[in-house]
């Protein structure tokens, strides 16, 4: 007996327990991810001795790895396979934290050896489990449930995220000590342990199709789908110009703001409290409204809170207040805008090569994520902008410099909306 959602679509049980065990495999799966944008992982790589800008790229790390191996994944994935590769990369992403919670045992130089390479091994393993993730969703919920099931799946591994966050707050101090960090490191791998666990659970609903089309043939008949490349083209541009600023946040609050251990991890919470209402919120936007219309606010919403981080100094506000209260709009911004491209992308992607299809869109997103960092990294290794410079009479930051440059491109890019052709709202209309 099936039940049915939103009246009209039937979910079988094996979709239903597909979706709770998808849902639960990342609420602790996830907590690697986050550990490297709650500001956790920025932390313990400051405390392993590394500067700002090797930090940054370091950061960028796992997205530069995944930009060129997602692809190749995705296309094996359809012929061999999504739930096998999923597998894999949940153990190979979780053995990569061994050698980060290990590393404080090392003398600096092979502390620093063993970061990079639990890193490079995380990296890995993310690229086999995101290059079919979507693709073995895909059949397992309804069209209907997707803007919904997308939020709740994101709410989930926000709260858990979230509560590891409120958690660690609690262990660290003002400045908490190498081993604590270490400790932090090793109670995310074995959250990974658990969420592989749930992964072995998942049903493969589709059966792998032999193909012996090489990959560029394969892609180029996915990027001609209708739409299809315009719109993930267009989710590159708005993961450049906005994914490093939660990081740059993060330094403006240490180098800057002079905030301690404790105070820099819950700027995390709130960012990821922030995320759970926004996937709440733009689950039911991007159902009811439309893609278009949260892409819409979200640039506007960005541009606001990364130009008003700016006026700091400016406000009758405590600094700790002002600042934890834009970064949990930002990550308001940052989960809704999520929502919107999960929910257009499985609405553009053509019915055949699935893994690769939704593997384009994710590259490019990895890639966004990853040059943002790389272009970050860079001016600041360079000296491109100056440590200290005024604007409306506030001493300001080379941080800040490039979070303004990320709040005029983010509402220019207002513009190429037209390359997203809202699907979901048309679909709504017929």
């Amino acid at each position: 007996m099936t039940a049915v959602a939103s009246g009209t679509t039937p979910v079988t049980p094996v979709q239903r327990g597909g979706m709770r065990d998808a849902v639960m495999s990342q609420a602790f799966g996830s907590l690697g991810f986050l550990a490297f944008g709650n500001g956790v992982m920025l932390l313990y790589l400051t405390k392993s001795g590394f500067s700002s800008a090797t930090v940054l790229f370091l950061l960028a790390l796992p997205a530069i790895v995944q930009t060129f191996l997602t692809l190749p994944v995705a296309f094996r994935a359809d012929r061999e396979g999504k739930k096998a590769w999923i597998n894999r990369g949940g153990w190979v992403r979780m053995l990569g934290f061994l050698p980060l919670a290990a590393a404080g045992f090392f003398d600096a130089d092979g502390a620093r050896l063993a970061i990079v390479a639990g890193i490079l091994l995380y990296a890995v393993g993310q690229a086999m489990l995101n290059g079919s993730w979507f693709a073995l969703l895909s059949p397992i919920v309804p069209p209907s449930m997707r803007g919904a099931f997308f939020g709740r799946m994101r709410l989930t591994w926000q709260g858990a995220g979230f509560a590891f966050g409120i958690t660690c707050t609690v262990i660290l101090g003002r400045e908490a000590p190498l081993i604590v960090m270490q400790m932090i490191m090793a109670a995310v791998m074995m959250a990974m342990f658990v969420g592989i666990l749930y992964l072995r659970r998942l049903p493969e609903l589709e059966t792998p199709t032999p193909d012996d089309r090489h990959l560029l043939v394969a892609t180029a008949e996915v990027a001609r789908a209708p739409g299809y490349a315009s719109f993930c083209c267009y989710a590159f541009l708005l993961t450049l110009v906005t994914f490093s600023s939660p990081n740059l946040f993060v330094l403006v609050e240490k180098d800057v703001l002079g905030f301690g251990d404790q105070q820099i991890v819950w700027m995390g919470n709130l960012l990821m409290l922030g995320s759970v209402l926004g996937f709440l919120i733009g689950g039911k936007l991007v159902d009811r409204m439309g893609a278009k219309f949260v892409f819409l606010v979200a640039h506007f919403a960005f541009g606001a809170i990364l130009f008003t981080f700016l006026l700091r100094e400016l406000v009758p506000v405590a600094a700790v207040a002002w600042v934890g209260a834009l970064t949990c709009l930002f990550g308001i911004a940052q989960a809704a805008s999520s929502i919107a491209i999960s929910t257009e992308m499985f609405a553009l992607i053509p019915p055949t090569n699935k893994s690769l299809s939704t593997g384009v869109c994710t590259t490019l997103l990895i890639a966004g994520q990853g040059l943002s960092g790389l272009l970050v990294s860079g001016a600041l290794a360079l000296g491109l902008f100056r440590e200290k410079w005024i604007m409306a009479g506030s001493v300001l930051s080379s941080y800040d410099a490039m979070l303004l440059i990320s709040a005029v491109s983010v509402v220019i890019l207002v513009v190429a909306l037209g390359l997203v052709p809202s699907v979901m709202t048309k679909a709504r209309e017929l």
